[in-house]
Parts: structure tokens; C-alpha cells; sequence
């Protein structure tokens, strides 16, 4: 086995890519680098040191005459290795920028694996695509993140998760293998020489400059950077997601509250919300909307970041209010019957289950304290309970001798946000009476009392058991 094969294979391991059942699908246009990297993880296969399955994406991008003739080497090259081929054919205009072609072949890698999601697509991108791309991001004035150079993981929203293992081989090592293969074709995309394009012109022109001028050591140095900030990037998002497990809840699909400490620096700030904006957009989220969110710690109260991406953000007494606000859809305008025994009842983006307990509660007990999705009702009135959203004059008797209060004003004494209120439904009589309101309370009619079997009613979002992070890019 080569070096580069032999760091493939680590780097495959390292990244979770090489396990029995991994189900690996390679992108390959159809070029020298992506051509190379199938030849290497099929030696990998074949002699024995890759158990999973591998398969070949290619997008067919329609940027230049010869794009269908590397679509047919790519199905010549998986009939050659024994893998299955699925391919899509992208319909951008010529000259589409680089950053469109890019999120439309993401978008193609999801829909090509729409019926495996747990398969991780490999990518090509080696030791010197990381150095045009530290290059090209300090001409803009990069900040750690961006001298970390291209990421190893990369989760698309909805779709498979890309692995990129060839990070730290170099361009000519990598495609050293090609000579063992003459006859492999390899096509070579034209636009990768039209210096037009940004990357292409740090490649060809700015690149070889700085190489003339400080010396054959440089690609080194800067891959020495490269690595020292990627260390970096890596502890700070490891003590992020810590913070998070500890100091955040996500109450609902769409709806995270951080705590922040007085001790929470900006750069934590930063990286805390990265993490959110990744959990409840499913992207990474832009460097001026993560300035203004760090710059919230310091506003005051109900100061917000409007919604970039439908993700908007408040400060609150305790920290900041990250709320998604087109990600869970309304829920419905009809009411709907709520379920009994353990099968849950949809409804919008939640689920209601009824837990009928054995035990009796005193007939002077106080509410139930307790999470805000959680409610201790009578059993004998939920007989033709339904689950409702608000209505107008909607009121709830907190005590047993006072008059109903406007649940308008119940919801702003409880502190509930007005994006849950319209989205969190209620629980209501089947004379129509609020029961329940999530976040507020029960009806003073509706406790238990006395020797009375109560029922636990339990509301549960479908995402609530916890912020669904992406793996760590790094």
C-alpha cells in the first residue's frame, strides 16, 4: 500500500468513514483528483481494508462542451471498479458563479441520497486545494476560522454527511496513482483555467507569486498555520458544545434559550451561536449576522437580531432567544381529538401523550410544579378533550374561587414568548374550555383533587430531546 493510500486509510478512520457497514459514496467528475481518489479507496476495498459499501455521485455541472464526456468516463470508471453510479445533471446557465455551483451540487448529492441517510459522500479536495483556499480567504482578511482552511466533515441540511479524507496529501501524490492506470480516462474541465474565476487566479497567478518570492518552504509554513488553527477551532467548538449541553434548552423544534455567564466572552458567544444557527437552519450562518448576536450580550432586554436564514434571535433576561422562525409549520386550525394510552397525538410540530397514574393526590395540593410541557389534569375532564391553538377571549381560572384571566395576559405574566404562543397548542374541554395551556398553567377546574385518579398529560416536540447538533466540522 502506498503513503497516500495508507493516509487515506487512516484519515477514513479517523473520520468513521471506515467501519463494516459504512456506506460510502465517492463525487466524482470525472476528473484527475476525484478519478485518483477512486482508485485509491477501491485498492482500499479490495484488499480488504475498507468493509463498507462504495458507490459513485457524479453531477454533471453543464459548464462546458466536454461535461457529457466526463459523465460517460465516470460510468466507464465505476463499471471498472464494480460500484453503482447514481449522476444528475444540473440546469444553472454558463458562467454560473462559483458559490451557485457549489450549493446546487450539495443540493444534487442530498436528492441522489435521499433513500440512504446515513451514507457519507467523500470528496477530493487535498492539501492544496486547503492552501488556495487559506490564501484566497486572507486576501479578505480571514479570522481564525478561515485560516483553519477547508473543514474535514460537512453535514448538508437534510441530506448525507461529506467527508473530505484527503486533506493532508498533496495534489501530486494523490494522482501519482493515475500512472499505475493508463488506461483510466481522465477528463479535464476547462473552466479550471479561465482565470476569471477567483480560485483559479490564486491558483495560477497568485500562488505561484508568493512561492517565487518567500521561497519553496512556503506551502509548508502555511500548512503549518493551517494545522495550528484548526487546533484551535477545534477546542473552541468542543468547549461550545459543552456550554450548550449545559447552559441551553431547546423548548421546542424551532426554539432555543442560551443562558449566558458573565464570564462568556465574545469569541465564545461566536461559536455558541454558530452552533445554534447550525442546529436549527442546518447551515452555517453568515460573519455579519454572528457579529450583530454577539453584540445582543450587551443590549438590553427584547433587543433583537432580525431573522436572517428565518432564524431570529432576542435578548432575554437570562441570555439570548434563538427562534426559528419558518423551520416547525403552524399548527392546524381545526381542533383534534386527543388520543388515549401511549400512542401520541400529532399535532403541528408536537406530540401529546396521556399517562394515566395510579397514585392520588390531597385534596388541598397546590399545582404541580414542574416542566412547562408537562400538566397533572382530572381524568374525569378529559373525556372529549381536544388540542386546539388560541382563540380570542380564551381565559383560565388560576384559582378555584377567581375569575378567568385573558390568557393574553396569563402568557406575558408566564414570560412565554409570542412566537410560542401562536405555535404551541392548548388543551381544551369538549365544551371547548382551556384545560391546559403550555408555559401558563391548569385550569383550576381541570386539578386533581381528592382521591381522584389523576392523568398526566405530557406535551412532546418532536426535537425536544435535545439541540440536534451537526458533527464537529473540525
Amino acid at each position: 500500500m502506498c503513503e497516500p493510500t495508507g493516509r487515506l486509510l487512516a484519515a477514513l478512520r479517523e473520520l468513521g468513514a471506515a467501519e463494516v457497514r459504512a456506506d460510502l459514496w465517492i463525487a466524482c467528475s470525472g476528473g484527475a483528483d476525484s478519478t485518483a481518489l477512486v482508485l485509491h479507496v477501491a485498492a482500499l476495498r479490495d484488499s480488504g481494508r475498507l468493509a463498507g459499501t462504495v458507490g459513485l455521485l457524479h453531477v454533471d455541472h453543464a459548464q462546458h462542451d466536454r461535461s457529457e464526456t466526463a459523465g460517460r468516463a465516470v460510468a466507464a470508471l465505476a463499471a471498472r471498479c464494480g460500484m453503482a453510479l447514481r449522476a444528475a445533471r444540473l440546469d444553472l446557465p454558463r458562467g454560473a458563479a462559483e458559490a451557485a455551483l457549489r450549493d446546487a451540487r450539495y443540493r444534487a448529492f442530498a436528492t441522489l441520497l435521499a433513500d440512504r441517510p446515513a451514507a457519507r459522500v467523500l470528496t477530493a479536495h487535498h492539501a492544496d486545494d486547503v492552501l488556495e483556499t487559506v490564501v484566497f480567504r486572507a486576501r479578505r482578511g480571514a479570522g481564525r476560522r478561515g485560516w483553519a482552511g477547508i473543514p474535514p466533515r460537512r453535514a448538508l441540511p437534510g441530506g448525507p454527511l461529506v467527508l473530505r479524507p484527503a486533506l493532508a496529501v498533496r495534489r501530486g501524490a494523490l494522482r501519482a496513482i493515475l500512472a499505475a492506470h493508463p488506461d483510466v480516462a481522465v477528463v479535464d474541465d476547462p473552466t479550471n483555467r479561465d482565470l476569471r474565476l477567483a480560485r483559479n487566479h490564486v491558483r495560477h497567478v497568485v500562488l505561484p507569486a508568493l512561492r517565487a518570492r518567500h521561497g519553496a518552504g512556503l506551502d509548508q509554513r502555511l500548512l503549518d498555520i493551517v494545522a495550528r488553527a484548526r487546533d484551535r477551532v477545534r477546542e473552541r467548538e468542543a468547549r461550545a458544545r459543552r456550554t450548550l449541553a449545559a447552559c441551553a434548552c431547546q423548548r421546542a423544534p424551532w426554539h432555543i434559550d442560551l443562558t449566558l455567564a458573565d464570564r462568556t466572552t465574545p469569541p465564545e458567544l461566536e461559536e455558541l451561536a454558530r452552533l445554534v444557527h447550525a442546529a436549527l437552519c442546518g447551515s452555517a450562518p453568515g460573519t455579519v449576522w454572528l457579529h450583530r448576536v454577539v453584540g445582543l450580550a450587551a443590549a438590553p432586554r427584547g433587543a433583537r437580531v432580525a431573522a436572517a436564514a428565518d432564524l431570529l434571535v432576542e435578548r432575554t433576561a437570562d441570555g439570548l432567544a434563538f427562534v426559528a422562525t419558518g423551520r416547525a409549520p403552524p399548527p392546524p386550525a381545526e381542533p383534534v381529538s386527543l388520543g388515549a394510552g401511549a400512542a401520541p397525538t400529532p399535532f403541528g410540530a408536537t406530540e401529546w401523550v396521556c399517562e394515566v397514574l395510579a397514585d392520588a393526590v390531597p385534596v388541598d395540593a397546590p399545582p404541580t410544579a414542574g416542566p412547562a410541557f408537562r400538566a397533572e389534569l382530572s381524568a374525569a375532564v378529559l373525556v372529549g378533550a381536544r388540542l386546539r391553538v388560541r382563540r380570542a377571549g380564551d381565559a383560565l381560572r388560576i384559582d378555584a374561587t377567581g375569575r378567568g384571566r385573558p390568557l393574553k395576559e396569563l402568557h406575558a405574566r408566564a414570560s412565554v414568548p409570542s412566537w410560542d404562543r401562536h405555535r404551541l397548542p392548548l388543551l381544551a374541554a369538549a365544551d371547548d374550555r382551556p384545560l391546559w395551556v403550555p408555559g401558563v398553567g391548569v385550569d383550576a377546574a381541570a386539578r386533581p383533587r381528592g382521591a381522584t385518579a389523576r392523568r398526566v398529560v405530557a406535551i412532546r416536540c418532536r426535537a425536544a430531546c435535545g439541540i440536534d447538533l451537526p458533527p464537529p466540522a473540525y
